[in-house]
């Protein structure tokens, strides 16, 4: 009778677990899609996504282990988010305006790709930088196939001659698949980053302005767990949205080793398919 309660009991958290991760992943995906919505609706709604709530926010940060690092990312997408409502004010139609503006773009994917390659070299994490160069590269080819920022008749902000091309779209999501997996495996089994991350990427993707839908909903969502923390293990309960078979890729060299190389390979192989 105890063993059998214990499967009971197994078999219920299971279900939980996987209920719950469904459930915050639809939830996560309405969100996303909502501030991208937004966005588009107005500028005084994205200034407010963007800018107002980060302020009014600050004061409830709280520091985590790696603080310091989710802290560059919030000031450098809010750098980029600031960029793009100064896009949708700017004339854009005049040369000297619109070539500015593609240089701070430029300056900003440089600083983002740099910072994350220095944050793999600092962390000794060797198998991811070979997917970040691919990244780079991948960037370094559409900004140098286009030029100049323009606005579309729905309010979407798209570089270099248009929304990002399908290829690096993807070598972006087996980037961020490592980032989530790989370089963070220490939050698994946990999924709420993940979840948050993947859905904000899907509804990017399904847009016509990938990076700047991205990079939108990323840094939101960078500051609201800094203010609820919803990485923890504990967040909703040690198995809200919790896979324990994900712990492999925490604990399992082989696992997230594994892994790390396919994603690698992939993403080179998406590059060279482009190329030739």
């Amino acid at each position: 009778m105890p063993y059998l309660r214990i499967n009971v009991n197994k078999n219920k958290n299971v279900y939980y677990q996987m209920i719950t991760s469904i459930l915050f992943f639809s939830l996560a995906l309405i969100y996303c899609q909502g501030i991208v919505s937004l966005a588009q609706k107005s500028i005084w709604y994205e200034l407010s996504i963007s800018v107002l709530i980060l302020i009014v926010s600050i004061p409830l940060f709280k520091k985590t282990e790696n603080f310091s690092e989710i802290m560059r990312l919030i000031v450098l997408e809010t750098y980029f988010n600031i960029l793009c409502l100064i896009t949708k004010l700017s004339p854009i139609e005049i040369s000297i305006w619109s070539k500015t503006i593609d240089y701070c773009f430029c300056f900003f994917f440089f600083l983002q790709i740099t910072g994350f390659i220095t944050s793999q070299i600092k962390k000794k994490a060797w198998f991811s930088i070979p997917i970040s160069l691919a990244l780079s590269i991948a960037i370094i080819l559409w900004r140098l196939n286009g030029s100049g920022v323009r606005i579309t008749n729905n309010n979407e902000i798209q570089f270099w001659g248009g929304n990002a091309p399908e290829f690096l779209q993807i070598i972006y999501l087996l980037w961020l698949l490592n980032i989530l997996f790989v370089e963070h495996r220490s939050l698994l089994p946990k999924l709420t980053v993940a979840i948050v991350h993947i859905a904000s990427f899907i509804i990017a993707y399904n847009s016509n302005e990938f990076f700047h839908a991205r990079i939108l909903t990323a840094s939101h969502l960078f500051v609201i767990n800094c203010v609820v923390i919803y990485k923890k293990q504990d967040w909703g309960g040690i198995h809200f949205s919790s896979i324990p078979h994900l712990e492999n890729f925490k604990k399992k060299r082989l696992y997230y080793l594994t892994l790390t190389v396919s994603l690698n390979v992939l993403a080179i192989l998406t590059l060279i398919s482009y190329l030739v």
